[in-house]
């Protein structure tokens, strides 16, 4: 998808010394913007990977893993699925991402993590919060990639 991306920014790029350039004007901005969209998925997206793999990260409680594992596994299905739609193929509609993190929060206990609260478990509580809030930040980023897509594909039908 990234090389598709950059493609698609070398060639919009190049567009505009087509001698049809202002009427590509639109397509332009429209191409400009998803892909100002695409590239604040993929940040949030490294920011989620390189937190879970960054030295120390600890092991978390059963249930929390599988929860991210949950999420992890519908943002892939949701970016696909608005790939195939800017694509016109057959797409359905994106996995409840919002569903999947609600239950990934409810995993993680609310407020700030002491020594009294937690007995010695504050790096693994840490963890588990700061995740869970990076993670709501990539679940915002996908939702509002989706709804630039659809509005760019009402005003730019097939």
């Amino acid at each position: 998808m990234c090389t598709e991306l950059a493609a698609a920014l070398r060639l919009s790029a190049e567009s505009t010394r087509e001698p049809d350039a202002d009427l590509a004007e639109t397509e332009r901005e429209w191409v400009s913007w998803l892909t100002v969209q695409t590239q604040a998925v993929f940040v949030a997206l490294l920011a989620l990977i390189r937190h879970r793999v960054a030295p120390g990260f600890p092991i978390l409680p059963a249930p929390v893993p599988e929860a991210m594992r949950d999420l992890d596994d519908g943002v892939a299905t949701a970016l696909e699925t608005l790939a195939n739609r800017l694509e016109h193929l057959p797409a359905g509609s994106p996995p409840d991402l919002a569903r999947r993190l609600s239950a990934l929060e409810a995993l993680v206990p609310a407020g700030a993590p002491t020594l009294a609260t937690y007995d010695g478990a504050i790096g693994v509580r840490v963890a588990e919060r700061d995740h869970t809030a990076i993670a709501r930040g990539l679940v915002r980023e996908v939702a509002a990639l989706e709804e630039s897509i659809d509005s760019a594909l009402a005003v730019r039908p097939r």
